[in-house]
């Protein structure tokens, strides 16, 4: 029987030939398969941890495609400080398998950002009253499913379409 769980973090590519993957070196622990990334000074990737609102690219990391953790799928392997991660800078119409952060409560169509320090490299609803993506800042993806974690502590998996 097929898995009604995706096991790869980019689930549809508006671009005929797919997205080139990228690499940067990870600047702390803990990065997932799916976290909003932002690239720094650096050159290290770290998950997105600026205030709701802010301004992100949708730069996603994916599963390690040379994972050798035979125990879990890759999309739940998290890399190391230090490591290369890989990640895709998504475009818009692309489908990606996210986190969204704890407590949060979305509807399909609903406007997502990065979650802000609280929840580094998740997404939250972008805010109430929002009629478009134009109509707030920093705006990455809309939700192509409903999920209610309202009263989740931890973060869990959303399928989104990127919009910027």
């Amino acid at each position: 029987m097929a898995s009604s769980t995706p096991h790869t973090i980019i689930l549809k590519q508006m671009e005929m030939y797919g997205r080139h993957q990228k690499e940067a070196l990870a600047g702390t622990a803990g990065i997932l398969p799916g976290d909003l990334l932002k690239i720094y000074t650096s050159g290290n990737v770290y998950p997105f941890s600026l205030a709701k609102a802010s301004n992100a690219s949708p730069r996603f990391a994916i599963e390690n495609p040379y994972c050798e953790n035979n125990s879990s799928a890759a999309i739940d392997v998290a890399y190391g400080s230090g490591e290369s991660v890989f990640y895709v800078m998504a475009e818009e119409g692309d489908e990606i398998y996210a986190w969204l952060a704890a407590a949060e409560n979305v509807s399909i169509g609903d406007y997502l950002v990065g979650a802000g320090s609280a929840y580094p490299g998740d997404l939250a609803e972008a805010g109430t009253g929002a009629a478009t993506e134009a109509e707030v800042e920093g705006v990455v993806a809309r939700a192509l499913e409903a999920v209610n974690n309202g009263s989740g502590t931890a973060h869990v998996r959303i399928k989104v379409e990127v919009v910027s």
